[in-house]
């Protein structure tokens, strides 16, 4: 009875350390993918954020010309309101003097 005890003993502490072993093994793979897995999204954040930048960049550029073009817009409205006034003003003069004109004749 004392060695069929001391060989189930035997016998599950083999079991265990294969059991621990495969674990470890399957531990260690999946530890591995994990890491793996780990840098491919590291590369793909950086990337990203390099991307982000970037656009940051181009964006804050795109504004300021943006800003640029509504001054410039701005500038050339208030051109065209003083040039549209000046030629009504020609208008009245020219039409003046062309009645003056054919007052004469």
């Amino acid at each position: 009875m004392y060695r069929l005890k001391k060989e189930m003993v035997t016998r599950v502490n083999q079991v265990s350390a294969e059991f621990r072993k495969v674990s470890n093994r399957q531990i260690a793979d999946t530890t591995k993918r994990t890491i793996r897995e780990n840098v491919a999204i590291s590369a793909q954040l950086s990337k990203l954020s390099d991307k982000t930048v970037e656009l940051i960049a181009n964006n804050d550029g795109l504004k300021e010309r943006e800003r640029r073009h509504r001054q410039e817009i701005e500038l050339l409205q208030v051109s065209e309101t003083l040039l549209t006034e000046k030629n009504i003003a020609n208008q009245k003069v020219i039409f003046e003097l062309l009645l003056k004109v054919t007052q004469i004749m």
